[in-house]
């Protein structure tokens, strides 16, 4: 079964079922990373797809490994932030 849970964790990462997130509206001034100004009212997307695949958050992104998902042969839960098939929020 853990094998299992791996391949479906892996699959969603490779190749997420949502790619872009659904629109979000902000609420107020804000700043991402301390250094990009979203004024309030503007829509802002969640790129998923570039998230899930990229090098600074998963080793050799672009590559198919279920194993990513393991340790010692049981299912490891993600609990990274850039882990998010299927988007956030509300």
């Amino acid at each position: 079964m853990h094998c299992v849970q791996a391949f479906i964790a892996e699959t969603l990462r490779y190749r997420t079922a949502a790619p872009v997130g659904s629109p979000r509206v902000t609420l107020c001034d804000t700043t991402i990373a301390g250094k990009y100004a979203i004024a309030n009212n503007t829509i802002v997307l969640q790129h998923s797809y570039n998230m899930l695949l990229d090098d600074h958050h998963w080793s050799h992104a672009n590559q198919f490994d279920p194993g990513r998902f393991q340790y010692n042969g049981q299912f490891v839960k993600p609990r990274s932030t850039p882990f998010m098939p299927f988007g956030s929020g509300r």
